[in-house]
């Protein structure tokens, strides 16, 4: 599929066309070469579940996951997509299946800048989540208030 011939010119340093440079620009390359690497490391830490220490499961989710990162636009590969993928991809069994159904909850849902490189709505993320802290929960967000803790450090670590 075409995703699959970017991925391949990018790791072999391949030529490619007018058209594909135009989609394709150099910090889109550098982003997508830093994700394949990224989920390399990543893809042995994802589950210890027998379908991903058979070689089969790892193949299919590393696939996935370049696919989504080789999208054109914003999307990228960030920690914790594998988890979501992974658990995605163990509930249906299918690659093609999950690849579609987690693409499309990105889109459907305007989840773009979650996984986008670098995850540039992470501030307003933290924004909203102590909102609703402060609006549901207002004993917690009130003692972390009085005790000068910061949400963001226990956000930071849940929201990846």
């Amino acid at each position: 599929d075409y995703i699959s011939d970017i991925i391949d010119k990018i790791n072999n340093n391949k030529e490619m066309s007018e058209e594909d440079k135009k989609l394709y620009n150099e910090d889109k390359i550098k982003s997508i070469k830093n994700s394949i690497d990224f989920i390399k490391r990543d893809i042995d830490r994802t589950f210890y579940l027998d379908f991903f220490t058979k070689e089969d499961g790892k193949i299919q989710l590393k696939n996935i996951l370049e696919r989504m990162c080789a999208v054109p636009g914003n999307v990228g590969y960030c920690q914790g997509m594998n988890f979501i993928v992974g658990a995605m991809l163990y509930l249906f069994k299918n690659e093609t299946k999950t690849l579609y159904i987690f693409s499309n909850l990105i889109q459907k849902y305007e989840l773009t800048t979650l996984f986008a490189y670098n995850t540039p709505d992470y501030g307003i993320r933290v924004y909203q989540i102590n909102y609703y802290v402060k609006k549901y929960i207002p004993s917690v967000y009130y003692h972390f208030k009085n005790n000068n803790l910061s949400f963001d450090m226990i956000y930071s670590r849940w929201y990846i």
